[in-house]
């Protein structure tokens, strides 16, 4: 089975369901009839109204546009409201599918040619059994795995190396190891890279804890240099003061403080 066919299979499937499932005509709702006057509205260019002229505010008009596109070209007949979510429904077949082939492709995976076909099934039968009726989801439904896909490609993993194992021949075995080292596979630089990134959290609180560190004992030296400078002042100070005291023959007062340590040993 090739990929053309794997692809085309989930939309040809989900096709087949849709007609047997609708061959006496598809289901109505309320919602659905409201996107349908919406769109007949459109097509005769009256806006986006009700039938009876009444503005539609409760429903996006996009469903509605695309249903008045096949109105304008067939009429407001059954057969395009067929037809119309019939396209839907394989859009949506082919477009999930899609989803699934890339997100395992670039997650390393193989979708198998069975699994493939698997897959392909359930579309065909769940998206049919969900969205049986007229319904503004049948184009909600087309749109959100594109809206996925882009998603998944803003965040998607590296594709893995290839870890296929070679075959062990005289040819291998003779590769020398300094060969080896300049040949790193990228998986082991990669799995350097993951583990430099997981030590930057431990390294980087390290790096605050020293800095933090390094600026208390700064402030603890500049608190020190202060004191020191506070006592050389008061020592200046206080030689000055003796010296003229005694050049003027004024009385010197005798020490009236005596620290406590003293008090106590007498």
């Amino acid at each position: 089975m090739t990929k053309l066919n794997e692809a085309l299979a989930a939309p040809l499937l989900a096709l087949a369901v849709y007609s047997l499932l609708h061959l006496t005509g598809i289901g109505m709702v309320v919602d659905g009839w409201a996107a349908w006057e919406g769109a007949a509205s459109l097509a005769t260019g009256h806006g986006y109204t009700y039938l009876s002229g009444e503005p539609v505010r409760a429903w996006a008009p996009l469903y509605s546009l695309y249903l008045a596109a096949w109105i304008f070209f067939t009429g407001p007949v059954g057969w395009s409201l067929i037809a119309a979510n019939a396209v839907l429904i394989a859009a949506q077949a082919f477009c999930w599918y899609q989803l699934t082939r890339i997100t395992c492709g670039d997650s390393g995976l193989k979708l198998e040619p069975p699994t493939s076909l698997a897959l392909s099934v359930f579309l065909a039968l769940y998206l049919n059994d969900i969205q049986w009726q007229v319904f503004g989801h049948n184009l909600v439904y087309v749109l959100l795995p594109l809206f996925l896909v882009v998603i998944w490609k803003c965040v998607a993993p590296n594709k893995p190396p290839n870890t296929s194992a070679m075959p062990t021949t005289p040819v291998t075995a003779s590769v020398s190891t300094a060969d080896a080292k300049k040949h790193t596979p990228a998986s082991q630089a990669v799995s350097r890279r993951r583990v430099i990134n997981s030590t930057k959290p431990a390294t980087n609180e390290a790096l605050k804890d020293a800095k933090a560190a390094t600026d208390a004992e700064a402030s603890r030296q500049q608190h020190l240099a202060a004191i020191k400078q506070s006592e050389q002042e008061v020592e200046v100070a206080k030689t000055a003061w003796l010296a003229a005291a005694r050049k003027h023959g004024k009385p010197i007062p005798k020490p009236t403080y005596r620290p406590a340590i003293y008090q106590l040993a007498s």
